[in-house]
């Protein structure tokens, strides 16, 4: 007899018409479960009932919580397994193939792009956060390709996308993602990965209800159900941006202060998880051609080249890390520049729509802005995550939002969502469970 069979006879009413009691005259007699003596049957039922219920809670509250994750992970979730195709597996292998030593050996950057029949679990319709403009769908985009690539590192796998898992670790914590409109996109993506499978939409909100909009400067998104909270800040520069000061040339309008850190920083220091980005506004177009120069102490440097200028604003960065940010307790990343693809120069720009991925490898070979921020992070030797996306993201031409945007602009710059940027989160979670500390290790 197993323990459910001896349950069921142990609150079967045959077993109490049998069970000897003493009555008042001290006899042994049997009980007879006559209409009168039944109520009492029935609260010893429900009272042995409540007794067992208790046990059996305490004996499930008393196991390990990967146990308890195994139970509730058991029903495949539907948008994982269109991301990702091997979402239901158990809990433990999952853990097992996202652990440090998996990915040890494993240079997550360096890959290549292969067809792969999935599509991303989130669209305009589950995910508010996405902002319209890069909405190529909506926008009306027909083919579907340019969803069915995944990234492929070289001799290795990165992780799946564990959302279970992510939203268990960043409970009580927060991610700032801190940037340009670039660092926006990748903020929303985020975002619309990790609530892809939240039933109550509801219970995930813009704090102070605001818009996601391209002049928001600040925006925070609260996962109330789990207790964390996703921020975004822009900065294009990182560093300060404002008026020059007195008695310089009138083609002067405005400086970027090289040598001073971005005003909000005291804002998102205290973040457990930071994510830089920068790279898209040092061109001519966004500096030079609206009367931007740069700015070191009181010296207006008009002579100085945008790469110049560049590795100064990292070097002051980088420097501001090192010494301001609480490193024991904040992990901070740089995702590092991810190339445009519009054809000419400058002043007369070109944006073709394109539906498949550049497939030529020595098209990643040069990238200034990438070699200028290795060079920074190892001469200041701040221990920086430099979140590696330039040489993936070179290849995807076909992923920009080009002409599938509002009104009549072509855009080969930013990118559609969903698309490219949830690759960029992929590997910002294998980047975290690669060189994370603290919940990561």
């Amino acid at each position: 007899m197993n323990f459910f069979q001896f349950l069921a006879w142990l609150i079967s009413p045959n077993i109490w018409r049998t069970l000897p009691y003493r009555s008042s005259s001290g006899r042994n007699v049997f009980w007879q479960c006559t209409q009168r003596h039944c109520r009492l049957h029935v609260t010893l039922q429900l009272l042995l009932i409540s007794i067992l219920s208790c046990l059996l809670s305490f004996y499930i509250l008393s196991k390990p919580s990967h146990l308890l994750m195994k139970f509730t992970d058991q029903k495949p979730n539907i948008g994982k397994q269109l991301f990702f195709k091997n979402n239901n597996i158990p809990y433990e292998t999952r853990q097992r193939n996202a652990s440090k030593n998996s990915l040890a050996a494993c240079d997550i950057y360096t890959g290549t792009w292969a067809p792969e029949d999935a599509m991303p679990p989130y669209n305009s319709s589950t995910c508010p956060f996405a902002e319209v403009g890069f909405l190529c769908q909506d926008n009306g985009r027909q083919d579907a390709d340019y969803l069915k690539w995944k990234w492929q590192p070289t001799g290795c796998d990165i992780p799946i996308f564990d959302i279970i898992d992510i939203r268990r670790r960043l409970k009580g914590l927060r991610v700032a993602f801190v940037g340009d409109s670039m660092g926006r996109t990748q903020w929303e993506s985020f975002i619309c990965l990790l609530m892809a499978d939240i039933a109550d939409k509801s219970s995930v909100f813009e704090v102070h209800g605001n818009t996601i909009t391209k002049k928001s400067p600040y925006l925070a998104v609260r996962f109330s159900f789990f207790n964390f909270t996703v921020e975004y800040y822009r900065s294009p520069y990182l560093v300060q941006e404002g008026a020059p000061p007195k008695h310089v040339p009138k083609r002067v309008l405005s400086t970027i202060k090289l040598d001073k850190i971005e005003q909000t920083e005291a804002r998102w220091m205290q973040a457990d998880v930071l994510v830089f980005n920068t790279g898209h506004w040092w061109t001519k177009s966004k500096t030079f051609a609206r009367g931007c120069y740069f700015q070191v102490g009181k010296s207006i440097r008009l002579g100085l080249s945008l790469e110049s200028a560049y590795r100064t604003a990292l070097n002051t960065w980088a420097t501001w890390v090192k010494t301001k940010v609480n490193l024991t307790k904040t992990q901070v990343f740089f995702r590092s520049y991810e190339p445009s693809h519009w054809e000419g120069d400058w002043q007369m720009q070109v944006c073709r729509s394109e539906t498949r991925p550049l497939l030529n490898l020595s098209y990643t070979e040069n990238f200034p802005h990438l070699q200028a921020l290795n060079d920074v992070i190892q001469e200041v030797n701040a221990p920086i995550t430099v979140l590696n996306i330039t040489s993936m993201s070179a290849y995807r031409q076909d992923s920009h939002v080009a002409n599938w945007t509002q009104g009549n602009m072509v855009d080969c710059g930013h990118w559609c969502l969903p698309g490219l940027p949830d690759w960029w989160n992929r590997l910002f979670y294998a980047a975290l469970l690669k060189n994370g500390v603290g919940v990561w290790a």
